[in-house]
């Protein structure tokens, strides 16, 4: 049997695949060594070398973890032809600068180019104030680099990424080169809160996808997410919104009995093969039973919402519970059905800061020394979050 060709440019976010699996797969899908294509959404017609450092960037931000940083900078050895200049900035050479010095971004011009790049040089202003982060104690090393898209984003805005980080070693008077653990800064990246493991996509068709956000509290334009992550936000309408229920029932009904029609054919093909063969046919268990008459039930209560109109006037949230199943009654915020919400980016200018992403992890990963953490979690504990907000473009 031939085997699928697979996209060696598509970002594959890992599942049970295990540590070793996941380092074969970053190298592949950041650094493949032919053509120059990239994820959906980008441009592709970059040089190859521009559009590796492009995926590098892309994986980690998508990954969103600081403990698969490391290994994200492992493929940046394919990239060396475009790296961003290193250069010391203080703390006895263990403070460095990595800062894009890019001038073009397709389709803006060179403008507001140099306004969007005023806006992130902003950010990087405010970072260099701290002195968690320009004066990290010995013998560690910090480094504060930034990375801009070479296009757009799929929401028509320009993208940055902000590091603060603490490379693995220092020695020689240098920091070294590979990447460690730190503080991420997403700048106009609305693909961090959807496309990440946290933030999975409950269900979808060919013209929307539903997610779940582990939302933990809102507070004005600062949402804490997922116990690491802090989202800033302009104004007080969000990037996301809530799902109708009526278009999510007009979805799941019909796919629910599809699913339901085929379970029954595949219980009467059983059942004609037990008989041709001569073979006792094992009944289904009690709890898979249970299971079938609680998807019955549930199918009749939303095909009952659907057809009493009730589901086109209700303003009531679309809930799931632990099975993924529809939820009676209310939610709490992280069981609540939302979609990416194109009027957040309404009649933003393109070189606009409408939304940073920060994030971190809250507890000690693997191979991070105490000393790490405790410079890591100091740069994310001393950020002025109302001050960074007033950096946002209304």
């Amino acid at each position: 049997m031939k085997k699928k060709k697979q996209d060696p440019w598509k970002v594959v976010i890992p599942t049970e695949t295990g540590l070793r699996g996941l380092k074969r797969r970053i190298f592949r899908n950041a650094c493949h060594e032919k053509g120059a294509g990239l994820v959906p959404g980008w441009t592709r017609s970059v040089s190859h070398v521009g559009a590796c450092r492009a995926r590098v960037r892309h994986a980690a931000v998508l990954m969103r973890s600081t403990l698969l940083l490391p290994l994200c900078a492992l493929a940046a050895w394919a990239c060396a032809a475009d790296q961003v200049p290193v250069v010391p900035a203080g703390a006895d050479k263990r403070f460095e600068l990595a800062l894009d010095p890019r001038t073009k971004i397709q389709n803006l011009k060179p403008v507001q180019v140099a306004q969007f790049r005023q806006r992130v040089d902003g950010l990087v202003s405010y970072l260099r104030t701290l002195g968690a982060v320009t004066e990290p104690p010995p013998p560690l090393c910090m480094r504060l680099s930034s990375w801009i898209e070479m296009g757009l984003g799929r929401n028509g805005m320009a993208q940055a990424v902000l590091d603060t980080h603490l490379p693995i070693g220092f020695t020689n008077g240098k920091c070294h080169r590979m990447t460690g653990t730190g503080v991420g800064y997403a700048i106009n990246h609305d693909s961090v809160l959807f496309l990440n493991d946290f933030a999975h996509a409950n269900s979808s068709d060919d013209e929307h996808r539903y997610y779940v956000l582990p939302i933990e509290s809102q507070q004005g334009r600062i949402t804490r997410f997922n116990d690491r992550s802090i989202i800033l936000t302009r104004g007080e309408i969000l990037p996301w919104r809530q799902v109708p229920r009526q278009r999510y029932l007009q979805q799941v009904v019909p796919r629910m009995e599809a699913e339901m029609a085929k379970l029954e054919q595949v219980d009467e093909a059983l059942r004609e093969l037990a008989i041709r063969q001569g073979r006792k046919l094992h009944a289904p268990s009690a709890a898979e039973l249970r299971s079938r008459q609680q998807r019955r039930d549930l199918l009749a209560r939303m095909k009952r919402e659907l057809a009493s109109g009730e589901a086109a006037r209700s303003m009531a949230p679309v809930c799931i519970d632990l099975t993924g199943q529809l939820a009676e009654g209310g939610c709490k915020a992280d069981r609540m059905l939302v979609e990416p919400n194109p009027d957040y980016w309404k009649g933003l200018a393109p070189d606009r800061i409408a939304l940073i992403v920060i994030s971190t992890i809250k507890r000690q990963v693997m191979q991070e020394s105490n000393e790490k953490y405790a410079a890591r979690m100091r740069i994310y504990n001393s950020l002025d979050l109302e001050r960074i907000v007033t950096m946002l473009d209304n």
